[in-house]
């Protein structure tokens, strides 16, 4: 397990465990592509689409080989395949999901995909957070800046799942872990993605917000 080097202005002991879950992610070896059979999922994607719609969320067709192959290649990165078989059998169309259809969504979900970096570098800049497995914290803040910005660009892709919440397209199997990440906070929200879309209260009423409502579930942080 990578430690994480917590500063009191930074990151609770809850935040910090699932920084260190990302960072065990980011130092894994990378796995071959995996296009597995979808039959070990059959049940998955037909349970987390009817409690979607549930909760009043629009759902589009699903994803086409061809479509998932021009996301792939457009963005630099291969859907785990229990979100691919997701994916595949609906696309859930309302706001705070990623639009991976629309050609006119492309800068929004490049600024999706963009957002994790940005969130940790700047945790980094404001002197609230250090990984271990980046080395010694250099004292000028510009160079620490560049070490933790080059570290980051080893780390696995985060592929954006419903609002700030995201998961690690590598290892390139099922059951990735999924994460919030913001400006402020970095922690696990879900040991997969069955348990993460188990939680209601993540979608719904419009008078909260969904990564709020999401924050405030009493499973959410670890300890």
């Amino acid at each position: 397990m990578i430690g994480v080097d917590q500063r009191t202005t930074g990151l609770t002991q809850a935040h910090a465990a699932g920084l260190r879950r990302l960072s065990a992610r980011a130092a894994a070896p990378s796995t071959p592509t995996v296009r597995n059979s979808l039959l070990p999922f059959s049940s998955l994607p037909d349970e987390i689409i009817t409690r979607i719609k549930n909760s009043g969320v629009k759902i589009q067709p699903g994803l086409s080989d061809s479509e998932f192959a021009r996301v792939e290649a457009e963005f630099g990165f291969v859907f785990p395949p229990d979100l691919r078989v997701i994916l595949s059998s609906g696309l859930s169309a309302d706001a705070g999901f990623p639009d991976w259809r629309s050609p006119g969504a492309r800068r929004h979900l490049r600024a999706m995909i963009d957002l994790p970096n940005a969130a940790v570098s700047l945790q980094v800049a404001k002197n609230s957070l250090w990984c271990k497995s980046w080395g010694l914290k250099p004292p000028d803040p510009e160079k620490a800046l560049r070490v933790a910005r080059n570290a980051l660009k080893r780390a696995p892709l985060l592929i954006p799942v419903f609002d700030h919440c995201y998961i690690p397209c590598n290892p390139s199997l099922a059951c990735n872990p999924v994460f919030f990440v913001d400006e402020t906070r970095i922690f696990c929200c879900g040991s997969d993605l069955s348990e993460f879309f188990q939680r209601e209260s993540a979608f719904g009423t419009p008078k909260l917000s969904p990564s709020r409502r999401l924050l405030d579930h009493p499973r959410t942080s670890l300890g």
